[in-house]
């Protein structure tokens, strides 16, 4: 699945300056660190719509950017970019030859609704995730429960590095994922809101398993191209812009290119210098979670 290579520019929010004067929403938050009040609400300039809301038919890079904000998968990225646990406790092979897995699946994790998660769930999603990833195309043979809260994975053939594959979205069996009132993840953010053409709407998650997001709020509005986005960026109606690699970076942001050998879909990125809660490489950002922009 190919995709186009993106980078985030975060806007310059300098009072003092009077190039930027005025830019950014003036929402207010609690308190934030280190000067300034921390923003509780924010916007998102997108150069692309989804292709769906349904996490295991996006395509876009824009797509991957919102959604892995509202699920989870049993594994995910730590900051050097190896696979670490998500929803997964933990996983070891079944078998000497890693032609079977067992997946232990944190207990008590719940649904945006409150519903908390089944093995099914599991289940399901994993065999949904089988038929997305192109590395698990026609390697996963049989999926079932195992003990208490654990799944086998059996696969059709050995591989040594399957946790790297189980990042795909973990949600509710049989649920229709294209109808937004069914947008029913685990990650820190809730949407709350699709309009195709227009935007969509994050709120956060106050019953996140782990510590809450500090942005409360994060609009995201669709713009036809990258000039549009930047030109929002400038006149402060965002204060992040989703724009192609082509386009040149601010100087007054820092940019990280995705690492050397990056699988296909993990971005870069332009930073804004006063920006807290982001990281170096390319694959936490996707995370808004510990994101601070102060006013």
């Amino acid at each position: 699945m190919k995709r186009q290579r993106y980078y985030i520019i975060l806007s310059v929010l300098l009072v003092f300056t009077l190039i930027f004067a005025g830019c950014g929403p003036s929402e207010e938050g609690g308190g934030g660190e280190g000067g300034g009040t921390a923003l509780s609400e924010i916007t998102v300039a997108a150069t692309s719509d989804f292709e769906s809301i349904d996490p295991f038919v996006y395509t876009s890079d824009g797509a991957n950017l919102i959604l892995r904000n509202v699920y989870e998968g049993l594994a995910t990225y730590k900051e050097d970019g190896t696979v670490t646990e998500g929803l997964a406790q933990s996983w070891m092979k079944a078998t000497p030859d890693g032609k079977e897995w067992l997946v232990q699946v944190k207990m008590a994790i719940k649904f945006h609704d409150g519903v908390q998660i089944t093995i099914d769930d599991v289940i399901y999603s994993v065999k949904k995730g089988a038929e997305m990833i192109p590395e698990l195309a026609g390697k996963v043979a049989d999926v079932y429960s195992k003990g208490s809260f654990g799944v086998n994975i059996v696969l059709t053939e050995p591989m040594e590095n399957l946790p790297q594959y189980l990042t795909f979205p973990i949600v509710r069996a049989n649920s229709n994922l294209a109808d937004v009132a069914n947008a029913n993840g685990t990650g820190a953010y809730k949407l709350t809101a699709y309009e195709k053409g227009v935007g969509c709407t994050l709120e956060r998650n106050d019953r996140y398993y782990q510590k809450p997001a500090k942005i409360e709020k994060i609009n995201v509005k669709f713009y036809a191209d990258s000039a549009a986005a930047l030109a929002a960026l400038g006149n402060g109606e965002a204060h992040i812009a989703a724009v192609s690699a082509d386009d040149t970076a601010p100087d007054t942001c820092n940019v990280y290119a995705a690492p050397e050998g990056a699988a296909d879909g993990v971005l870069g990125a332009a930073v804004d210098k006063r920006i807290e809660g982001f990281s170096a490489y390319a694959v936490p950002w996707w995370n808004f979670r510990t994101l601070t922009i102060a006013e």
